[in-house]
């Protein structure tokens, strides 16, 4: 998370937020964290769940992704 400039304009208190920031050495803060948000697309672009329904006592359930270039994949246990 991030302070929204957007609402700290309405709100009448960017100015104090970003003097506040600026002598803490934080004023970073205000860039939104993309990568995070990167991270997000890629985990639920590729998010797939997987049920066998022919094996009612014993189903193959599996989940998979991709996450930082990398597939991933894993069995689920009975729910």
């Amino acid at each position: 998370m991030y302070p929204d400039v957007n609402a700290m304009d309405r709100l009448g208190i960017e100015n104090y937020v970003l003097r506040l920031l600026g002598n803490l050495g934080l004023i970073e803060m205000l860039k939104p964290m993309r990568g995070f948000e990167n991270f997000t697309y890629e985990f639920l672009s590729s998010l797939s769940f997987t049920k066998d329904k022919s094996k009612t006592d014993n189903p193959n359930q599996r989940v998979s992704f991709r996450l930082l270039n990398v597939d991933y994949e894993m069995p689920l246990e009975n729910m």
